[in-house]
C-alpha cells in the first residue's frame, strides 16, 4: 500500500481535506511514494468497540509499587441467611413414654435424629415397632 491511498482512505472515512493532508506531508520531508506495510481491515466507524482494543499487543510491563508491599487479606463471605437449598421443617417438643419426640405440622412423629418413627391419628400416638 502506498502512503498515497493511505492518505484517500483518511480523507475518505475521516472526513479530512485530501489536499490539507499532503501538505503536512511534504513539509516534514516524507515522500508520497514510500511502501507501506499495513494489513488492510474493513472496519466501520460504528462497529468499534473495547474488544478491537484488547487485540493489540503492548510490550508495556507493569512497574511494581514503590515502598512496603500490600499486605493479602483473605476476605470470608458468610452470609448471615439460611441457605435457600435446604428443606426447613417446623417441629413441635413432644415427650411421649419418657421419651422425647417432635411433631411435625403433618402429624408425623420424628425421634431425636430426625427419623420418621410414627404418626398422630385422631390424637392418638402410632410408633411404628420396626424403627424403634
Amino acid at each position: 500500500m502506498l502512503l498515497n491511498d493511505l492518505l484517500a482512505l483518511f480523507s475518505e472515512q475521516l472526513n479530512i481535506d485530501l489536499v490539507q493532508l499532503t501538505s503536512i506531508i511534504e513539509t516534514n520531508n516524507i515522500k508520497l511514494n514510500q511502501k507501506l506495510v499495513l494489513e488492510k481491515k474493513k472496519v466501520l466507524k460504528n462497529d468499534l468497540k473495547n474488544d478491537d482494543l484488547k487485540d493489540t499487543t503492548n510490550n508495556v510491563q507493569e512497574k511494581r509499587s514503590r515502598g512496603r508491599p500490600r499486605k493479602q487479606c483473605n476476605v470470608i463471605n458468610v452470609p448471615n441467611s439460611i441457605p435457600e437449598d435446604v428443606d426447613y421443617i417446623i417441629v413441635e417438643e413432644i415427650s411421649y413414654k419418657n421419651n422425647d419426640y417432635y411433631k411435625t405440622d403433618a402429624n408425623v412423629i420424628l425421634d431425636t435424629n430426625y427419623k420418621a418413627c410414627g404418626h398422630i391419628v385422631d390424637d392418638k400416638v402410632i410408633l411404628n415397632i420396626l424403627n424403634t
